[in-house]
């Protein structure tokens, strides 16, 4: 059995999207895949519950598969390695197995390297990109895995800066002995969260459509001061959220003529009826808030920050975004081709 493990160098940096999107492809293709996650690093005082990546590899996985809850346990317990009790219990199944692994930040990369050492896999090290990130950097989040090491996917790069980091820090890379599998951009629809979740966020009301609150937002528009004429201006965006005083139905209407995952009405007021009855016939989810504009607003930049993969359409939207990466070695490594 081949064992793909997939590391980072610190949490949110994209194990889980590229665990779930080999495995969807690798499915495609007519492959048989399991997926896991053995363990998950949490401080022993945050909130339990259940791991929310689990219900993403189920996903990928589909046909009604589970994947087994991780045990959990706090940084302190991997600090110098792997707990020995551990081991026994990691147990991929499947003619492939990809495996997501730890995060090597906060001193874990030799508990990490152990993990994958005990799986006897080859690794695939995803680093989430951000300002200053260099080859020290990567390589040292690199090196505890040795020989195990296929290569590094630099994950979430400014779409503005992402030819300079590619032409910049792939050399480096490579200078450093690193394999640099390929450069993902930054996506919106990897930012996104859904109607139910802006709702709960915002301590919302459903007036429309409550049973589409799966549909995904993957950007927000304020309707206030619109210059141009009201569809033209919305019709920038799609798949969007439209925020918008209740008291301003003429705004909230030209929204309701272009794409759009919902409309966040603001300031608590109860609407117009012929306004209700619009979003209703548009299949359009309505939320009615307290806050004024500007606060929720402001309050949406914290949800945008804190955005889980748990969407179907985040899914085939990494798969989509596969394209950047050169797929080739990690196919080798698994003894399968291209």
């Amino acid at each position: 059995m081949a064992v793909l493990y997939v590391a980072s160098d610190q949490p949110g940096a994209g194990k889980t999207a590229l665990c779930a999107a080999l495995a969807a492809q690798l499915r495609a293709q007519g492959n048989n895949v399991s997926l896991s996650k053995p363990l998950r690093v949490q401080e022993e005082d945050s909130a339990s519950g259940p791991d929310p990546d689990v219900a993403a590899l189920q996903q990928a996985l589909g046909n009604g598969a589970s994947v087994a809850e991780p045990r959990t346990l706090s940084p302190g317990q991997l600090t110098d390695g792997l707990p020995k009790d551990v081991v026994g219990k990691v147990k991929p199944s499947g003619d492939l197995s990809i495996v997501e692994g730890i995060s090597s930040g906060d001193g874990l990369g030799v508990a990490s390297a152990a993990l994958a050492d005990a799986l006897d896999a080859r690794v695939v090290l995803v680093v989430g990109y951000r300002a200053g990130l260099n080859a020290d950097a990567v390589k040292a989040a690199a090196e505890p895995f040795g020989d195990r090491l296929v290569g590094v996917i630099v994950n979430g790069i400014t779409q503005y800066k992402r030819r300079n980091v590619e032409d910049t820090l792939k050399s480096s890379l490579e200078q450093s002995g690193l394999t640099a599998l390929g450069f993902i951009p930054d996506d919106r629809t990897l930012l996104g969260s859904t109607v139910k979740e802006v709702a709960e966020h915002l301590g919302g009301t459903f007036l429309t459509w409550e049973e589409q609150s799966d549909r995904l937002v993957e950007d927000f528009m304020i309707g206030g001061l619109v210059m141009d004429w009201g569809v033209s201006y919305f019709n920038r965006l799609p798949n969007k959220g439209v925020i918008v005083r209740a008291g301003r139905p003429d705004i909230a209407m030209a929204a309701l003529r272009t794409d759009m995952a919902c409309l966040i009405l603001t300031g608590g007021s109860e609407p117009i009826q012929y306004l209700r009855h619009e979003a209703q016939e548009a299949e359009v989810p309505t939320i009615l808030v307290e806050q004024d504009t500007k606060a929720t607003s402001a309050a949406l930049e914290s949800l945008m920050a804190s955005a889980q993969f748990n969407h179907p359409r985040k899914l085939e939207r990494f798969v989509e975004l596969l394209e950047s990466v050169d797929l080739g070695p990690i196919y080798g490594g698994l003894g399968l081709s291209a």
